[in-house]
């Protein structure tokens, strides 16, 4: 019985540490939904999937031009509320609604896109609902 039990915490152990199941887990709890934010960028690279969509916006203002990175909801959340495949695609200048990192760095969780031809794919979020239009000041 003492051998099952080592054998058992030994797996179990080991199955924690593994790099797949590392990258397997995922979480939202870095990200502030008490607060959303609007970012314009040209699109380098996207993906809407499940279970978490990433982009990566080039973004240029007074901070100057650099790349950030996002995570969002799945591609079956998004496709409920009108996403569709090639929507957004490399090179378009798009805006987006996100709650931003808790420890205040770049990036964030996406909730919303503006494309290019002003179609608004929002979702709810905790903090507000789906129905806040994305702000007229910055055109995509």
């Amino acid at each position: 019985m003492r051998r099952v039990a080592t054998l058992l915490a030994s797996l179990t152990i080991l199955t924690a540490f593994h790099p797949m199941v590392a990258r397997a887990h995922h979480s939202a709890a870095m990200y502030d939904f008490t607060r959303t934010e609007w970012l314009v960028g040209t699109v380098k690279e996207i993906r809407v999937m499940n279970p978490h969509t990433s982009l990566v916006l080039v973004v240029s203002n007074d901070r100057g031009s650099r790349e950030i990175r996002f995570e969002g909801h799945g591609a079956n959340n998004f496709y409920r509320v009108g996403w569709r495949a090639n929507l957004v695609k490399v090179g378009d200048r798009i805006r987006i609604r996100f709650n931003p990192r808790k420890e205040g760095g770049e990036g964030g969780f996406v909730t919303g896109f503006v494309t290019p031809q002003g179609k608004q794919i929002m979702l709810d979020v905790p903090s507000r609902p789906a129905d806040v239009q994305a702000p007229s000041d910055q055109a995509p």
